[in-house]
């Protein structure tokens, strides 16, 4: 049974970090929407960085 409950854990782990990493995905997705400019486009590149190496994680 523990054994069990401890790979439970696990995959409810990685689903909380998926779950952070889609939401700030999405939100990178709306700011673009929200501001089609250049200089904001490059943060926003940044920021899809960072969510895909919480994703590779």
């Amino acid at each position: 049974m523990q054994g069990i409950g401890h790979v439970a854990s696990e995959i409810f782990t990685v689903d909380v970090r998926m779950v952070i990493a889609l939401k700030q995905y999405v939100k990178l997705i709306i700011d673009e929407f929200k501001n089609q400019m250049p200089q904001s486009s490059m943060e926003n590149g940044e920021r899809k960085n960072d969510a895909r190496r919480l994703l590779a994680q």
